[in-house]
C-alpha cells in the first residue's frame, strides 16, 4: 500500500501543479485505498465476534467477485461470438 499512497501523493502533485493527470489512474488508487481501509475496519470488526472464522467473509466476497467476472465475461462472449 505504501507506493499507491506514494503514487497518489505524486499525481495530487502533478494536479495541484496543472500538469497533465491520469485521473483513471487516480480513482484506481482511491478505490484500492479505500477497499484495503475498509477490510481492516471490517476485519477488526468481525474478530471479536468470530474469531478466526471471521477470514470466511473476505474468502465469500472474493469468490462472489470472481465467479461474477466469469459470468459477466461468459455472457458477453455468448452475445458477441468472435468469428
Amino acid at each position: 500500500m505504501t507506493g499507491i499512497i506514494t503514487d497518489l501523493g505524486s499525481t495530487l502533485g502533478q494536479a495541484i501543479y496543472r500538469q497533465p493527470v491520469d485521473w483513471f489512474r487516480f480513482r484506481l488508487y482511491l478505490v484500492l485505498i479505500t477497499g484495503f481501509a475498509a477490510g481492516g475496519i471490517l476485519g477488526g470488526a468481525l474478530y471479536p465476534i468470530l474469531e478466526s472464522d471471521a477470514l470466511v467473509v473476505p474468502a465469500t466476497y472474493a469468490f462472489l467477485l470472481g465467479a461474477g467476472s466469469l459470468w459477466w465475461m461468459h455472457s458477453r462472449r455468448a452475445s458477441h461470438p468472435v468469428a
